[in-house]
């Protein structure tokens, strides 16, 4: 399940309580413009269980149900650093898997569960660093606290060659073909699950 902002900020609570701590209000877009969802992972009457886009990686709060419009998706996204390899399923049947490039022993790639909060589309420069698209997500290197004046989200983005396939090179982010990214970024709506496994 998940949940996208109304189009107002969205407070979190510590407990599923108006009574209980804010523990932080999410705005209702995200850095890149998207309108902020997140990925639902519990549900208590008028309330739901979230876990959110901020450090540490695998935070988790509640939100007003009335705060969000209820969303789902059939996509889920697996991603295994050892066979650096991407697994794409909807409603557990594969659509696409393909080898990836993860990151380096300095700057990992972190484990857990996470969910896709930005799609940017980059196709007019399909040759830069990101190549064709990136899909941010809701995790963050646990090594770089900022990259390239951000906040050292980490993604799967393209931009990846053959050669590069396997190896352990990036600062933390999953890459891809172009010609594989592309495929899931039009199909995986917002707060898609992305799982990334040791």
């Amino acid at each position: 399940m998940t949940a996208t902002t109304n189009g107002s900020d969205i407070q979190v609570f510590e407990q599923p309580a108006s009574s209980a701590t804010v523990v932080t209000t999410l705005s209702a877009q995200t850095e890149h413009l998207q309108p902020r969802t997140l990925l639902i992972i519990d549900t208590q009457p008028g309330w739901l269980h979230a876990l959110l886009p901020i450090r540490p990686n695998g935070s988790t709060g509640w939100v007003r149900e009335s705060d969000v419009t209820l969303g789902s998706t059939p996509f889920e996204i697996t991603i295994s650093l050892s066979q650096h390899h991407l697994w794409l399923t909807k409603a557990g049947a594969p659509v696409l898997d393909a080898g990836v490039a993860i990151g380096k022993s300095q700057t990992p790639t972190p484990l857990g569960r996470f969910y896709v909060t930005d799609p940017v589309d980059l196709t007019s420069e399909p040759n830069g660093a990101y190549g064709a698209f990136a899909l941010g997500l809701s995790g963050y290197s646990e090594e770089l606290k900022k990259f390239r004046g951000g906040p050292g989200q980490i993604a799967i983005h393209g931009g990846a060659y053959d050669s590069m396939l396997g190896t352990d090179v990036s600062n933390g982010c999953v890459r891809m073909l172009n010609d594989n990214v592309l495929p899931i970024a039009q199909q995986v709506p917002l707060g898609t699950p992305v799982r990334i496994a040791a």
